[in-house]
């Protein structure tokens, strides 16, 4: 969820695509790799070009992806689309509240994933990326409006990295994730 002005994501198909563990794969390589086609995505997550080309079909129908450019036929290579996603469980109902909880469940175990990689291998990345990475958490009391200003700061200062797609000599992808949230009871 961000704080950026953009229409929440409320229809049920959707957020169910997305959900889906290869179709979750199949985003984030090609958020990693850039354009692949859907034979390429077959051979690096071991899954059949036919199925792929399926689950690639599916994430452009949502939104999620698109094609890219210079590709024909059973050749068309596909590119993840950059921006904001917004999404308000608390303000759906129903079908929609069950698939956003289900979409933020997957997505958070496909960064938890991600985190878990980069802790077992850091030690095995190059000299300039030892040490650099970092985790952070604080349990401090706040209001609820201090709450959502923190996350409108920092969503200001991460906006501006999401243009940024140049890769320079000395970069690599990057993932930063935030959370703040209240703690939960069984009382609340």
């Amino acid at each position: 969820m961000s704080f950026e002005k953009v229409d929440p994501l409320e229809d049920p198909r959707a957020m169910r695509a997305l959900a889906h563990p290869i179709r979750l794969r199949i985003r984030d390589l090609l958020d990693d790799e850039g354009p692949l086609t859907a034979t390429e995505v077959s051979d690096r997550i071991d899954e059949s070009p036919a199925n792929c080309s399926f689950h690639l079909r599916t994430l452009a129908k949502y939104g999620f992806i698109e094609e890219a450019e210079g590709g024909k036929g059973r050749n068309r290579p596909w590119q993840i689309r950059h921006g904001w996603m917004r999404v308000e469980p608390e303000n759906l109902a129903g079908d929609a509240r069950r698939a956003a909880l289900a979409m933020g469940q997957a997505l958070r175990g496909a960064l938890a994933r991600r985190i878990e990689a980069w802790a077992r291998h850091q030690r095995d990345l190059p000299e300039p990326w030892q040490g650099v990475g970092f985790e952070m958490q604080i349990d401090t009391n706040l209001s609820a409006e201090e709450l959502k200003e923190i996350g409108e700061k920092i969503s200001e200062v991460l906006r501006p990295l999401t243009s940024k797609r140049e890769l320079a000599p000395d970069s690599r992808r990057i993932t930063i994730a935030v959370q703040g949230f209240p703690h939960v009871t069984d009382d609340d």
